[in-house]
């Protein structure tokens, strides 16, 4: 995915629609080639570092709690890295239970429909 960003980057200011005048960087600022984009997803495997990446400071324990709530769910830990707040997880959690939910209530109507 990264080199498909990569392959997107302007390498000719003229082709830019930005006025680079109006702000602090310039053009080479901005299309900084040795920059490493990182995507969340690719943390995904070491929560210390997903969750402490955009300069939070969590603790093991809040981490673990954020663990044990996600339920190694990839969508509500990346919902609590990217609010930075456990409640963006629990309103995932929440959402899948309430689908799980409805599921097992379809099965049980059909079962007895039957």
């Amino acid at each position: 995915m990264k080199s498909f960003f990569l392959s997107g980057r302007l390498v000719n200011r003229n082709e830019s629609v930005f006025n680079y005048s109006l702000s602090p960087g310039t053009f080479a600022y901005y299309t900084n080639q040795t920059h490493n984009t990182v995507f969340l997803e690719d943390l995904t495997g070491n929560l210390t570092t997903l969750f402490n990446y955009a300069g939070a400071t969590h603790n093991e324990s809040e981490i673990q709690s954020f663990s044990d709530l996600c339920e190694n769910d990839t969508h509500c830990l990346l919902a609590i890295a990217r609010a930075d707040n456990i409640e963006a997880g629990q309103l995932v959690m929440n959402q899948i239970h309430e689908e799980e939910l409805k599921k097992e209530y379809a099965g049980k109507v059909a079962s007895v429909s039957i």
